[in-house]
């Protein structure tokens, strides 16, 4: 396709390969001319490739540029890029959330301007690789990771989060997927929702918020400064974070807003006990029931002493 501004929305119902005039060259690298389409894109086909064109919304006028329903989908080299004001108005750039869907590749795209630039579905096979996700509100969303593939992106300064990662399945290796080949730059790097109750959730190099605890899962944060989300009034059951970091100018955080009204009523409600069940009370054990609201379960700081404590550990 030869530069130029198609209008659209368009179906592509049928396996085809569409070139444009920048077919092999990088979203954000040197490109030309660009061919542009203006309209939404429904890929209902198996294996169908995109390379090298440009969907422009300057208008604010598309809920998502390029929804992907096939599979062995390609999109490649493309420039995805909406206008206006970033925002959560449910815009998406590249939307794949079926479950049938496999083999999807996206490479070596600039995504900029959409609430979501990517949303990968439960389910769906994703190879995400060498893309340019920039000032959008989300970088990319994950639903469920599954056999999905996240290496050398680059997240840069998308305003409310990079990545954010729905932990769908009783254990997960967020960290696997999402690997420290990619660079993480501007506010909240990865958010992890633990969204099955009693799930093993590992999370990654960089800094992790885990949002909303769902009861009896095991949490570990990794690598960089992970932040603890206890959501106010829905914790229930025993929570372990096996990697927390105590004491004074520590770099974990737990958030136990509105729970407890300082860290003197954490640390009354806190014990030096068994928390994980090793028979040995070597943990921290938190009692939420002490707190404010309604909570009833507990927070465990896996084989740590409950002296080491800091109020530099607790947001309250």
């Amino acid at each position: 396709i030869a530069a130029g501004t198609f209008a659209g929305p368009a179906t592509i119902d049928k396996s085809v390969t569409i070139l444009g005039a920048n077919q092999g060259v990088s979203g954000f690298g040197a490109r030309g001319a660009e061919s542009i389409f203006t309209g939404d894109i429904l890929i209902s086909a198996d294996n169908v490739t995109i390379n090298g064109v440009k969907i422009e919304d300057s208008s604010e006028a598309l809920g998502t540029a390029i929804e992907v329903n096939g599979t062995n989908a390609q999109i490649l080299n493309t420039i995805i890029e909406r206008g206006g004001t970033v925002d959560a108005d449910g815009s998406t750039g590249i939307f794949a959330s079926n479950s049938l869907i496999s083999g999807l590749v996206i490479q070596g795209n600039k995504i900029t301007g959409w609430q979501y630039g990517t949303v990968v579905g439960s389910g769906t096979d994703a190879t995400v690789t060498g893309n340019l996700f920039q000032a959008n509100h989300t970088g990319l969303q994950l639903d469920n990771i599954g056999t999905t593939s996240v290496t050398g992106n680059g997240f840069v300064f998308n305003s409310d989060k990079q990545v954010i990662v729905y932990a769908d399945n009783a254990v997960e290796n967020i960290g696997a997927v999402l690997t420290n080949t990619n660079t993480l730059s501007g506010t909240t790097e990865v958010v992890v929702v633990p969204a099955v109750a009693g799930g093993t959730i590992t999370a990654t190099s960089f800094s992790d918020v885990f949002v909303a605890f769902t009861g009896n899962s095991t949490l570990t944060g990794g690598a960089g400064d992970d932040i603890f989300l206890v959501a106010e009034n829905v914790a229930n059951g025993t929570d372990i974070i096996t990697d927390f970091t105590v004491g004074a100018g520590s770099d974990d955080a737990l958030y136990l807003v509105n729970i407890f009204a300082n860290f003197a009523a954490v640390f009354f409600a806190s014990s030096q006990a068994d928390g994980d069940g090793d028979t040995v009370a070597d943990d921290i054990v938190i009692n939420l029931s002490l707190g404010l609201g309604t909570e009833t379960g507990t927070i465990v700081l896996q084989n740590r002493v409950l002296l080491s404590l800091h109020q530099d550990d607790v947001i309250v």
